[in-house]
Formats: structure tokens, sequence, C-alpha cells
């Protein structure tokens, strides 16, 4: 889907807004419909930036008036220097193991802070016609999680890690939120 089904909206709002100055510069990689630009928009107001691989998105989701600046291109070839702050929302299952972990290495190295967020054990095929949109990695677990991408760990939020159970009949999965070691 080109966005989240807002799980963890609350918490990750409060993570953000508790740890992080407003005057933040933002990437959202894969952005889809915009949600974390919806969601922390107004309390980031440094400049934020966009890469949508999927042009249809970027029309139908009016992307362009959303962010200050949408790059059309995969995010493995978007070359920058630094953002404070990058987002990757339900992204990463949609990369091979090998690709996501040389993308989360190169990141690390290019923010202040990393958030990734992925649902684990949820199969999904083209959706839409974007053949983007296809979990590679539909059996990401805390064991491949721990193995593939040590740099990050889950993000915990008043005591409380930022993983749940979600079930939408067939599946059972959990979403889970994870950010730049430090």
């Amino acid at each position: 889907m080109p966005g989240n089904w807002g799980y963890l909206k609350n918490e990750t709002y409060q993570y953000f807004t508790e740890n992080f100055d407003r005057n933040k510069s933002v990437l959202d990689l894969g952005c889809g419909h915009g949600f974390y630009k919806k969601l922390l928009g107004e309390y980031f107001t440094g400049p934020w930036h966009a890469v949508e691989i999927w042009e249809p998105y970027i029309e139908e989701y009016n992307l362009t008036e959303l962010y200050d600046t949408v790059f059309n291109e995969n995010m493995l070839d978007f070359n920058f220097e630094y953002y404070d702050i990058i987002l990757m929302g339900d992204v990463l299952e949609h990369l091979t193991r090998e690709d996501g972990a040389k993308l989360i290495k190169k990141l690390v190295t290019k923010c202040e802070e990393l958030f990734v967020v992925v649902p684990y054990n949820l199969p999904q095929g083209t959706v839409f016609g974007n053949v983007y949109e296809t979990h590679l990695q539909e059996d990401l677990n805390d064991e491949i999680m721990a193995e593939f991408y040590p740099d990050l760990e889950l993000v915990n939020v008043d005591g409380k890690e930022l993983k749940i159970p979600v079930s939408v009949p067939p599946h059972l999965y959990h979403y889970c939120a994870f950010k730049k070691k430090k």
C-alpha cells in the first residue's frame, strides 16, 4: 500500500516531539501518500524532502504540494549529503535483504536519526499495478532484523517497545518501529 495503516501513529508523534527540536530537516524515503509529512509536518519546520519511485503516486497524492521537494527516483540510487531525520515507513520490506542492508549502512552515516517502520511476516504482491509494492522481505522478524540490520534497535516510548501485534485476516503480524542505534 502507498502508506501505512496508522498503527503506532500516536507513539511515533510522541517519540519525535519529545526527542527532537522542531527545526530539523527531514527526508521521507518511499513517502507513498505522505503519511509522515501529514503526521509530523506541522511539528518539524525544517525542509521536508521526499523520494518516491512510483511516479503515479506523486500526482495522485499531490506530493509536490505536500513536500518542499519530491524526487522521483529509486532510493537505492538517491545521493545526498545529510538530513537530520530520515524516515522509512513501510519501505524496508520492499527491498531485498542485501539492498536493504546496504541502504541502512549508508543512511545511518547521513543523519542524526533514522526511523524505520516495518511489518513482520506479511506477504504482499503488486498493488494498484505497482510492482514496487511487492514485499521482497515478507518474512521479517526479530532474528532477521538483528542479523541484517544491526545498526537498528526497537524504539522505546515510555518504557514500551514500539512493536504491536496486528490481526488483519488472514494475517497476524507485528508492526515495529526501529531507530538508529546511538
